[in-house]
């Protein structure tokens, strides 16, 4: 019945039955029929509805110059937060009885605090009580102590500082989603083609460490490559402990660099290679790792010690385990990696190098020849034991394997995105370090463009000062940058 009246209205102007066409129009039928399922049992008809709107409406009308202020709400929340205790809204009081109670028990509280429970069992002719009066004291001086709290300029600044936070969240999710956020998409008659999702910001996992334990194997390794990019091919492997040595050539399918070549004195003719020009027998990369493994699946809870591990030797290793597929394989035997170009910044402050061999030139006053990895690792296992770090030392800089490979695959994907934003850096309008912030935040060239079309420079600025989950910025905050991105993706042609 409900529904047939709501149509029957729909059909028609208001107040011109008489005109309506409309089969679900039942007035001319029986114009004072009363719809019992309705509050009260009104009628929907024009004189009794228009009386009952004017009746809602005047009040707003006499209070027009209260609302046009557009003045704080604070009061009226407040009150519902009140009604809201009293009245749960989970609870279906509407039609009960006590609601009138209710209702006048939290203008009471409003205007009279909690004390109003006092004197309405005093009009009662009631025993106040001791703890009802304890607590309705307590909670009085609670609201007192909030109020004058919130009226501090400390706290209506972190107010207004949350409220930015959180308009400023909502708008760079907004333009992150494009029109799949935006309110009341479902009802769209066409679908948008802007559904691609810009990526929320990605941290650079860190180096997460281990304790170091007297049981562990320490395996001191060095390998050698074409050239100083860390996706060099490897050329040289060795590994040594105290129960073996492992030393490996291996013949590289990229070009040895002069610069590598002049200082590991390895360079390869055709099928043959040479160490100081003496021929060397050689593997292939796949065969040389998989010799690595078996040696390292002698021992358990293995720590690969090595010198500048972290920046170089790591990243080429894990190019190479990644390319011949055996990353699985190699991790088994892994329980961490100990860079000791760290750990002897520590132990011995103060040099002005600190090159393997400067420091073991230093601290035994010996000198070895350099740049071949096996005499590398004889020479860093040497130094590590004579300076005999303690745990909490080694604690300090030791590492485990599965942050390692998370920071080498977040490294890989910047690495991929970077040179995406080519053409903001060669016009120079970003620095390539830049750039680099960016490609590692997980945003390309496609998702700074996608940023402007949706929202312009505010799109920009969104997306490059969000916060990620440390409250950190993604890239930057300066105008300065948001301006020359927004000035380069406006001066592009639609087909650019």
């Amino acid at each position: 019945m409900i529904k047939e009246s709501i149509l029957a209205l729909s059909g028609h102007p208001f107040g011109q039955h008489e005109r309506c066409n409309n089969t679900w129009c039942r007035f001319l039928d029986n114009p004072n029929e009363k719809f019992n399922s309705l509050p009260h049992g009104k009628p929907l008809t024009d004189g009794a509805l228009q009386n009952d709107l004017k009746s809602v409406f005047t009040k707003y009308a006499e209070n027009s110059g209260k609302l046009s202020s557009l003045g704080s709400t604070q009061a009226n929340e407040s009150f519902n937060r009140i009604v809201a205790s009293k009245a749960p809204k989970q609870q279906h009081y509407s039609s009960s009885g006590s609601l009138n109670y209710r209702i006048a028990a939290c203008v009471a509280q409003k205007n009279e605090g909690n004390k109003y429970i006092l004197d309405v069992n005093k009009n009662m002719s009631v025993s106040p009580g001791y703890y009802t009066l304890r607590l309705a004291v307590l909670r009085d001086i609670q609201h007192r102590k909030r109020k004058a709290i919130a009226n501090t300029y400390r706290f209506k600044q972190r107010r207004r500082n949350l409220k930015s936070t959180r308009h400023q969240k909502l708008a760079t999710r907004e333009v992150r989603e494009g029109v799949t956020y935006s309110s009341g998409i479902g009802l769209e008659d066409h679908l948008s083609d802007d559904i691609e999702e810009i990526p929320s910001p990605s941290l650079q996992p860190a180096y997460q460490t281990i304790e170091w334990s007297t049981t562990v194997n320490n395996i001191f390794f060095d390998i050698e490559a074409t050239g100083l990019a860390r996706n060099s091919h490897i050329t040289q492997i060795s590994a040594t402990s105290d129960k073996g040595s492992i030393n490996t050539y291996v013949l590289p399918k990229k070009p040895i660099t002069p610069k590598a070549q002049e200082i590991t004195g390895i360079k390869v003719e055709g099928s043959k290679m040479f160490c100081h020009d003496k021929e060397v027998k050689s593997v292939g990369i796949k065969e040389a790792l998989k010799m690595l493994i078996l040696f390292l699946a002698q021992y358990k809870k293995n720590v690969i010690i090595g010198h500048n591990i972290k920046s170089y030797d790591l990243p080429v290793l894990f190019c190479a385990l990644n390319n011949c597929s055996i990353m699985n394989e190699f991790s088994c035997s892994i329980l961490g990696f100990l860079d000791t170009l760290q750990l002897f910044k520590s132990l011995l402050p103060g040099l002005t190098s600190y090159a393997q061999s400067n420091l073991y030139n230093t601290v035994l006053n010996e000198t070895y020849d350099g740049h071949d990895s096996m005499e590398d690792v004889v020479a860093l296992s040497r130094l590590f034991h004579h300076l005999a770090p303690s745990t909490e030392a080694n604690n300090c800089h030791l590492f485990s394997f599965d942050s390692a490979a998370r920071r080498y695959d977040h490294n890989q994907k910047t690495k991929l995105l970077l040179p995406t934003l080519t053409p903001l850096t060669e016009k120079k309008v970003i620095t390539l370090r830049t750039a680099n912030v960016i490609a590692a935040s997980g945003m390309s060239f496609s998702h700074l463009r996608i940023s402007y079309a949706r929202d312009g420079r505010q799109g920009i600025e969104d997306v490059l000062k969000e916060e990620d989950v440390n409250g950190k910025v993604r890239v930057t905050k300066s105008k300065k940058i948001v301006d020359a991105i927004s000035d380069f993706f406006k001066s592009l042609k639609p087909d650019e």
